[in-house]
């Protein structure tokens, strides 16, 4: 017993633990509606060659309704092997000027990702210097099929 506690001193570690929340939907459970705005659904797809930021605006006519969108898709290549956050948060930030009400995102991460980048997208979709993107945010599985041109 006496060996037991100097053993867990040195062993332990001192490195501060920080938990993200993340809320997941019920199995079966419906998302609840998101609130009417120019900008209805904001995906990005995360794989280890770049990002993709993917966005269904609803189009500025007069006579537009719901699901009358454009497709927007960018492609941000990897810089040295690394996501480019600052290109990702500028496409978000033109996103949050046309629909400042979304608060809604969907981070498809490839399983080839390591969980710090994956981390760090999520820090990154969150909030930029300018304040808040998109805090409430969704994961989902991407596929590793190539993404389509668009």
């Amino acid at each position: 017993m006496f060996l037991l506690l100097p053993f867990l001193l040195l062993t332990t570690s001192t490195q501060r633990l920080v938990g993200l929340t993340l809320s997941l939907p019920e199995l079966g459970g419906l998302l609840p509606p998101e609130p009417p705005g120019r900008v209805e659904r904001v995906e990005i797809e995360a794989r280890p060659e770049g990002l993709r930021v993917l966005a269904q605006v609803r189009r500025a006519d007069v006579i537009t309704s719901a699901g009358d969108t454009q497709a927007f898709a960018v492609s941000l290549p990897s810089q040295g092997g690394e996501a480019d956050l600052a290109g990702l948060q500028a496409q978000l930030r033109a996103l949050k000027a046309l629909d400042t009400t979304r608060r809604k995102l969907t981070l498809r991460p490839s399983d080839a990702l390591p969980g710090q980048t994956v981390v760090a997208l999520m820090d990154a979709a969150r909030a930029d210097a300018q304040g808040e993107l998109f805090p409430e945010l969704s994961l989902a599985t991407l596929t590793d099929a190539p993404p389509e041109t668009p």
